[in-house]
């Protein structure tokens, strides 16, 4: 029925003849045929329109000869030379497609031969207007005198459209001619079978247009039979629902190419010749109904038992058919009806219509209940009768099954308005809940989205308010009987995945022992144990965790460290918590991740939860330490005021990123914060520190341009206390280990020496053992990490640096030095061998430290900056002879980026202390 053929003339597009004034009206109309046509003077001829509606547009024309087949193929096919009545009576086809442009009706009807002698078939369309309340069923129009049915060439040259008014029903579908027809035997299960194949699209098509799953397959002998059919499907719906079906009153299904073609159509319900079905084999998304032989299932849909309550007998049928056209006549607005509930409803107004009894018990009353919860159409509110009836028919049942009236609240429609039955179906379902034990501690029970919100939206009404709390104290005695401490828990959480919105101050007072378990660091009664098996529902499960976080503030850390709370309660709570603003169990939840699988990210997350929290805290010691592993300075930058063990995460952090300008930042904020800034560890050396203070300065040593900058008092008396540092943090294994410290002392041990080469005797802090080691180490260390002296972009040589390196060059050239020379030279070897007399033993005798100072220096400049400092210190020993000489064989690497090498060291050193000697 869905291909489309043509012929296109070559004379061009014949004009479209003018319409009458009917055509104007709702319904547009199109012909097309095979003919031929003088236009103009010229002959136009093959398949065309032959006439169509002033209103119909181009585009949609187009879209309408898509649904046409000029081929009808009829099983008996008019003979050469039919009679009238032969005619009249012949097979045609009636199809009708729900399409975007409206209900469209194709009648293909024979047209006898064309000129050329070929079969030729008139096509009739109408596209039915848009109605809110049709009242004829489209299948009464089958064989309507408004058809044009011209045979012959000529007749068909000359046809010429209706106007709209003549379609009108025919004589062959009515009242009475279904009637008769249904009450053949067999005829109802049919039906019946029809309804509960096609009830599902037909519903989901009163909302929006929806694609067809299935395609039926009826068995007819005629196409007279095929509208009868259909005919009587439409009585049992209201006409506007009938115009939702697609359907065909004749297809041939001799090939698979015809079955996948019905199956891409428009057609729901296809009338095919009874012995197409013979040879026809099984396929996915098809289904035949025969007849002949007609189903024994039971219905399955409520349409379909309604169906077959009115099809029970001939007086059932017609009495059907009478009462649903009162209920439809009353309303208004027919487009959001359901198949079932015309008929539904007709069994509530009249109760025993379709089932001979008003008892509203059996098959054929659940399905009207059903229905008339399902379905509610915006236009019954304006009838206070069918209101009320609906109200009574539904609300009236006096049912304590909370299941019945949860599965009323599911059936409802999306668009059903709140108040009225939804209202009522609400109340009912609450009133019966809360005293049924078993539905209140049931674990797993249907939760339905469309009945959470339906119960949701009336929680929140005012008569929900009034009723909850009463209900609330129902369902609590209800549950008291249970010999299980988590019974309360159990049914708030029921209540609560249903929709129910329970009184908060109530409900959360039934909650607090278990909020209380979960936030505690033991559990002596078991009850946490006994809450963390339970598989409550997200909603409540939050709830408890805003209990949870409540308790946690109330009941401050004292002597628990975060987190304390079970590893199994923050795992059952969740990490939706996290996403609440519940700063206290966030800050559990966030330490507990941390220490189960630490990484930066969980670090990132416990302090920005630790920065959270409220009061005086401490974390737990594994805690600390995952946190000072992967935590960052930049993280640690702000910290919350109550967090009495920071120190032990942030001076991990701070030793492990010293240079960075975050760290610098936080040092100076501590030691101003204890009275001790940064520039008073040049003015004064102090005997002692707090481990945070010795780390802020262990940190900052690496900011300090000591080298450059700083005057000799400054960067001994700096210098002198970074090493007072360096011995209180020697108390802690963990923090003396770290390279931080090794550096902050080598610098600080390299400057000093500077100093005793500048004539300024300097003593160690502490024991002398303390520092012997680390003077030793101080050579190597300075080839390995030349960057260590240095402060960020710091350049040049600096007076420390000049000076001794002047100084080093004499004691190199003891022996040769110029007579004009020699008592200002002699002088200031003496002040270097007087400054080391006066020194601690460990800095005596570091000529080649102070070389590998220099050489540190150099390297760390880089090439650029390091001939820079050559010049500089060449420009400095101006009365030393081939200064420049000495420093790039002697002192000087080679290559900027590589040190001296061990070999150099041992074979210079031995000269140059040998010479030194000498001197003395």
């Amino acid at each position: 029925m869905m291909t489309h053929s043509t012929t296109t003339s070559t004379a061009g597009p014949a004009p479209i003849p003018a319409a009458t004034d009917a055509d104007r009206g709702a319904v547009r109309q199109l012909l097309y045929t095979n003919t031929d046509r003088v236009v103009d003077g010229a002959r136009a001829g093959g398949w065309q329109i032959l006439a169509r509606s002033p209103t119909l547009d181009d585009a949609t024309a187009s879209r309408l000869l898509a649904l046409v087949e000029p081929r009808l193929n009829p099983v008996a096919p008019l003979s050469g030379f039919p009679t009238p009545e032969e005619v009249g009576s012949a097979a045609r086809r009636l199809a009708q497609v729900p399409t975007a442009d409206g209900t469209v009706l194709v009648h293909t009807a024979p047209a006898g031969a064309d000129a050329t002698g070929r079969p030729n078939t008139m096509t009739h369309i109408a596209v039915l207007a848009d109605e809110k309340r049709p009242a004829v069923c489209t299948a009464d129009l089958w064989r309507s005198p408004g058809w044009r049915v011209p045979f012959g060439p000529d007749e068909v040259r000359a046809t010429r459209m209706p106007a709209a008014g003549e379609i009108i029903p025919g004589r062959n579908v009515s009242d009475d001619s279904v009637a008769d027809f249904m009450a053949e035997s067999g005829r109802a299960a049919v039906l019946v079978a029809l309804a509960d194949l096609l009830g599902d699209v037909l519903a989901r098509r009163a909302d929006a247009p929806a694609d067809k799953t299935t395609t039926v397959l009826l068995g007819t002998d005629s196409t007279d039979e095929a509208a009868l059919w259909v005919g009587a499907l439409q009585r049992t719906c209201a006409p506007c629902t009938g115009r939702r079906l697609g359907f065909s009153t004749l297809e041939r299904v001799g090939s698979a190419r015809d079955i996948e073609s019905l199956m891409a159509s428009g057609v729901d319900l296809a009338c095919v010749p009874r012995r197409d079905l013979e040879a026809l084999s099984a396929r996915r998304g098809v289904v035949v109904v025969d007849p002949q032989a007609p189903p024994t299932l039971p219905p399955a849909t409520a349409w379909a038992r309604l169906v077959a309550g009115m099809t029970t007998d001939l007086g059932a049928w017609v009495a059907g058919v009478e009462v649903v056209r009162e209920v439809l006549d009353r309303l208004s607005d027919h487009r959001d009806l359901t198949p079932g509930w015309p008929l539904a409803m007709a069994e509530a107004c009249d109760p025993g219509v379709l089932t001979g009894s008003d008892r509203g018990e059996g098959p054929v009353d659940e399905a009207a209940d059903h229905e008339l919860v399902a379905c509610q159409p915006r236009a019954v509110v304006d009838d206070d009768y069918l209101v009320a009836v609906v109200g009574d028919r539904v609300l009236g049942s006096t049912r304590t099954d909370p299941a019945y009236w949860y599965d009323k609240l599911s059936a409802l429609p999306e668009r059903a308005p709140a108040e009225g039955v939804v209202t009522g179906l609400a109340r009912k379902y609450v009133e019966t809940a809360v005293r049924a034990p078993r539905w209140l501690l049931e674990g797993a029970r249907r939760c339905d989205r469309r009945a959470a919100d339906r119960l949701s939206s009336w929680s929140g009404s005012e008569e929900g308010r009034r009723a909850l709390g009463p209900a609330l104290e129902t369902a609590v005695d209800t549950v008291s009987h249970d010999r299980r401490d988590t019974a309360v828990l159990v049914m708030v959480d029921r209540l609560t995945r249903d929709g129910v919105v329970l009184p908060r101050a109530r409900t959360d007072e039934l909650l607090l022992p278990a909020a209380r378990a979960l936030a505690a660091d033991q559990d002596p009664t078991g009850l946490r144990e006994r809450v963390v098996r339970l598989d409550l529902a997200r909603r409540c499960r939050a709830r408890l965790a805003r209990l949870v976080e409540q308790v946690l503030r109330e009941e401050p850390a004292r002597d628990r460290a975060i987190p304390w709370m079970s590893h199994d309660a923050v795992a059952w709570l969740g990490h939706g918590a996290m996403r609440e603003g519940l700063t206290g169990l966030t800050a559990q939840i966030a330490l507990t991740d941390l220490v189960d699988d630490p990484d930066a990210a969980k670090a990132g997350r416990a302090v920005e939860a630790l920065n959270g929290v409220t009061g005086s805290f401490e974390i737990r010691a594994d805690a600390a330490r995952a946190l000072a592993a992967h935590a960052t300075v930049d993280l640690l930058r702000t910290r919350p005021q109550g967090w009495r063990n920071a120190w032990d995460v942030l001076a991990p952090a701070l030793l492990a990123d010293p240079r960075s300008p975050t760290s610098a930042g936080i040092c100076r904020e501590l030691l101003a914060g204890r009275a001790h800034p940064e520039a008073s560890m040049g003015r004064a050396v102090y005997t002692r520190f707090s481990v945070p203070t010795a780390v802020s300065l262990v940190v900052l040593v690496h900011h300090a341009p000591l080298m450059t900058r700083s005057s000799v008092d400054a960067a001994v008396t700096y210098a002198s206390n970074v090493l007072v540092a360096v011995g209180v943090l020697g108390a802690d294994a963990a923090l003396a280990a770290s390279p931080t410290v090794a550096a902050a002392r080598s610098k600080a041990l390299a400057v000093l020496t500077l100093v005793v080469w500048n004539g300024r005797p300097v003593r160690l802090p502490g024991h002398e053992r303390t520092w012997g080691a680390a003077v030793q180490e101080l050579d190597a260390h300075l080839d390995r990490d030349p960057g260590l002296l240095a402060a960020p972009g710091e350049t040049g040589a600096g007076r420390l640096l000049a000076r001794a390196v002047d100084r080093l060059y004499w004691c190199d050239h003891n022996t040769e030095i110029p007579e004009e020379l020699f008592a200002s030279v002699r002088r200031e070897l003496s002040e270097v061998r007087g400054a080391e007399e006066r020194s601690s033993a460990a800095l005596g005798g570091r000529d080649e430290t102070v070389r590998a100072i220099v050489r540190a220096w150099y390297v760390y400049l880089g090439p650029q900056w390091g001939r820079a400092l050559r010049d500089e210190l060449v420009s400095a020993m101006a009365q030393a002879p081939d200064a420049d000489r000495w420093l790039d064989g002697c002192v000087l690497p080679a290559d900027p980026a590589r040190g001296a090498s061990g070999l150099r060291r041992r074979l210079f050193g031995g000269h140059r202390a040998a010479g030194r000697e000498r001197s003395t």
